[in-house]
């Protein structure tokens, strides 16, 4: 019997490196056999019939796989004159798979150089002996360091694609001073695709719910300031409120698993026909307990702006709740957010279309039980909507 993955690198033979991809052990013989040695493979997007990028740790730090269709061929030969010769890199003889260190991703533009980018944006420091830790990366589209150096308080250096980097840093500007407390945009380079903020100390929320350091009385506080977040207005709020649709998820569900295609894009159809009108309030669009920062007198702070602007607050509650709180928490949280201002409508639908879009993460996570987990998240979502 065929596993899910040879199954899915079957149904997509316009991309042949697919099945080395999703394969952790050819994966990391094909990379020692090219000089690198995979340590994890930690985040996958994948494009039907067009290319499959993987972000791994490698035992020399964060690193991309790429494999692409004969007809995307030149995005991966743009990736490739985008490595120096001091980056390590492996090609595959028919040209269509390749494999380097992040700091050769084509599309974070001040990745190949982050001293550099430091002193770009921060040119009043001394970087030469600045140590980084990689708190995220995702090809292509993010690397999160958190950056220290003896003479100065740590910062996080953010490495975008420029036009997000740039809707990063005028969200920020706009938030400046706000409640809750955001960090502090510190530097911006729209050219090298960086954003500088400081460094928020303590722990998240999710973190301290897990170790039960953190519980009723810090979800009801987050409630509080996530409420009279909702209750801002900025004029001007740069790109806006963006969200993918549960019909894109719906659609990649059934890519996935196809025969839970009908279903979940039923379901999707299902969303989008009960969800009420919405007021439009600022909103940090990207909300789970991972993105609150408790600091050690217990005040609540938020972190990564990227998708903030204008949308329905009920977006921000519904991701929260999607993203793995228990029943108990969520009530906790709402019980502090209505302490506020009244909950908004359509929670329960809203709530829906958050874990369908969350539905395709256990495959994009490389979760050794990525179908049972899609197929779960789905039937949760049948269950809402009943």
């Amino acid at each position: 019997m065929l596993s899910a993955e040879h199954d899915l690198a079957r149904r997509d033979p316009a991309l042949p490196g697919l099945d080395r991809m999703l394969d952790d052990d050819r994966l990391a013989d094909w990379l020692a056999d090219n000089g690198m040695d995979l340590v994890s493979r930690n985040y996958l997007r994948y494009k039907p019939g067009t290319s499959c990028v993987a972000g791994v740790t490698l035992a020399s730090g964060p690193g991309l796989v790429l494999t692409v269709s004969a007809g995307a061929a030149p995005k991966l030969h743009k990736s490739l004159r985008a490595v120096s010769d001091r980056t390590p890199v492996a090609v595959t003889s028919d040209r269509l798979m390749l494999a380097s260190a992040a700091t050769a991703d084509r599309d974070l533009p001040g990745a190949g150089d982050v001293t550099a980018t430091l002193r770009r944006l921060l040119p009043l420091h001394d970087w030469t002996a600045a140590c980084t830790r990689t708190l995220s990366y995702k090809p292509q589209r993010r690397w999160v360091q958190l950056v220290r150096t003896p003479d100065a308080a740590p910062v996080v250096l953010r490495l975008q694609r420029p036009q997000s980097a740039w809707a990063a840093a005028r969200i920020l500007r706009r938030l400046d001073g706000a409640t809750p407390v955001v960090p502090e945009l510190l530097g911006y380079s729209r050219s090298r695709g960086a954003v500088a903020v400081d460094y928020l100390p303590g722990r998240t929320l999710h973190a301290g719910l897990t170790s039960g350091t953190a519980g009723v009385r810090e979800l009801q506080r987050t409630g509080e300031v996530l409420a009279r977040l909702h209750g801002r207005v900025i004029t001007d709020p740069g790109a806006g409120h963006r969200r993918d649709s549960a019909r894109a998820s719906a659609r990649q569900v059934g890519v996935l698993l196809p025969w839970l295609r009908t279903g979940s894009e039923r379901l999707a159809e299902m969303i989008e026909s009960r969800l009420p009108p919405s007021e439009l309030t600022l909103c940090h669009g990207d909300f789970s307990a991972d993105q609150v920062v408790l600091d050690e007198t217990g005040d609540v702070r938020f972190i990564d702006w990227d998708a903030a602007g204008m949308g329905d607050p009920a977006a921000d509650l519904a991701g929260a709740a999607a993203a793995g709180l228990t029943a108990d928490q969520v009530a906790a949280l709402h019980n502090g957010y209505s302490e506020v201002r009244r909950l908004p409508a359509g929670l329960r639908v809203q709530t829906a279309a958050a874990l369908l879009r969350r539905a395709p993460e256990p495959f994009r996570t490389a979760e050794p039980d990525w179908p049972e987990q899609v197929a779960a998240r789905v039937a949760h979502v049948e269950e809402m909507l009943a």
